[in-house]
């Protein structure tokens, strides 16, 4: 007995061209470095991979080149935006300060500071400066064992070869982030061992 043959289940017709959504998926993960295009061609990508493989169209590659261009930027802007919130370009204001200036709102290793009369209560005084030539970036060691060595010759000069008691010097070196603003000066500071200081570090040790 013979069977009939079943008839083939029709196939998903195939949509001809190009899927839009591919296209501008790998077109906006091109601008994708300005944050909201790279968003949306990660979105527009997985919405063409999904299209196309229900209407079998061209421009899978397209789709999955977009999504990765754009993942790609999206990293990119976010490690930069982190950098920046961890050193912002205004933060700078340490190293505009002169010989002399004393200042708030600084720690060792910070830069953002605020300039006050050297009677007042401050955090520190700027006594020397380090300057160097306007090279590329040499490397946080070379830059923190020039300024050293420069403001210790400083510090024994602005003292007339004797540290004031409770006082400490170091540099504060710019980083290489402020390297690349422009800032090309290490300060020598002096600081309080027990705290901050209310008047000029020179007039310590009288």
């Amino acid at each position: 007995m013979s069977q009939e043959a079943l008839p083939a289940s029709p196939s998903a017709p195939v949509v001809p061209g190009r899927n839009g959504y591919a296209t501008a998926s790998l077109c906006l993960a091109i601008f994708g470095f300005t944050g909201i295009p790279g968003l949306l061609g990660v979105i527009f990508g997985i919405v063409a991979l999904v299209q196309v493989r229900r209407t079998r169209q061209a421009g899978r590659g397209f789709a999955v080149t977009g999504i990765v261009l754009s993942v790609l930027w999206l990293a990119g802007v976010v490690f930069w935006m982190l950098d920046e919130l961890d050193d912002p370009p205004g933060s700078y204001e340490l190293f505009a300060l002169q010989k002399g200036d004393c200042f708030v709102e600084a720690v060792p290793a910070g830069t953002n500071a605020t300039k006050v009369p050297c009677t007042a209560p401050h955090d520190a005084e700027v006594i020397g400066t380090v300057v160097f030539p306007a090279d590329i970036y040499p490397g946080d060691s070379r830059v923190s064992s020039q300024a050293a060595l420069d403001c210790d010759r400083q510090a024994v000069h602005f003292f007339d070869k004797r540290i004031a008691p409770g006082v400490y010097t170091i540099p504060q070196i710019p980083s290489e982030r402020a390297w690349d603003h422009g800032v090309r000066t290490a300060m020598c500071l002096a600081f309080g061992s027990s705290g901050r200081l209310s008047q000029p570090v020179r007039e310590l040790v009288r």
